[in-house]
């Protein structure tokens, strides 16, 4: 993701991924995913923004990147949770259509949790899966000893 521009600045440095994601945040992270399946090269001014409680240009295009996604096929469908009913109405669609298009598959207990707050890696992840979909980055892989120790362990 850092590779291909996909990590706006204020998760760059973060040293604990684990604390919760920010809305704004969040924008930041979904607004620079959707500059990049777009081509985006301007961002619109702040004074354009219906926001009125930051000033930061990347969320004004928050609604853009929010439409974009809406286009990855709609649904409501979201057997596959095991606390499906704890996920509110207004939401079902959402999860529901980024569920479908990969973006999010739950933890693997099969649940959802619907109410936990959204770390900044589980944010990370998500626009990750959806990158991986768009062709933006290669799908990651996990570490192999190999990577991590180049060279033969020493044994005593």
């Amino acid at each position: 993701m850092e590779k291909a521009n996909l990590i706006p600045d204020a998760l760059k440095d973060d040293a604990d991924l684990t604390k919760n994601v920010s809305r704004e945040e969040f924008a930041e992270l979904i607004t620079t995913y959707y500059n990049a399946v777009e081509k985006q090269t301007s961002i619109p001014s702040p004074s354009e923004s219906k926001f009125t409680d930051t000033k930061n240009p990347l969320i004004v295009m928050a609604n853009q990147a929010e439409k974009q996604l809406t286009n990855i096929g709609q649904t409501k469908n979201i057997d596959k949770f095991s606390d499906k009913a704890k996920i509110a109405d207004w939401a079902k669609e959402s999860v529901g259509s980024l569920s479908n298009a990969g973006g999010i598959g739950g933890y693997p207990d099969g649940t959802f949790k619907p109410t936990n707050n959204m770390t900044k890696q589980e944010a990370i992840a998500l626009v990750s899966n959806l990158a991986v979909k768009a062709g933006l980055i290669e799908k990651p892989t996990a570490p192999t000893a190999a990577s991590i120790y180049p060279q033969p362990l020493k044994t005593a």
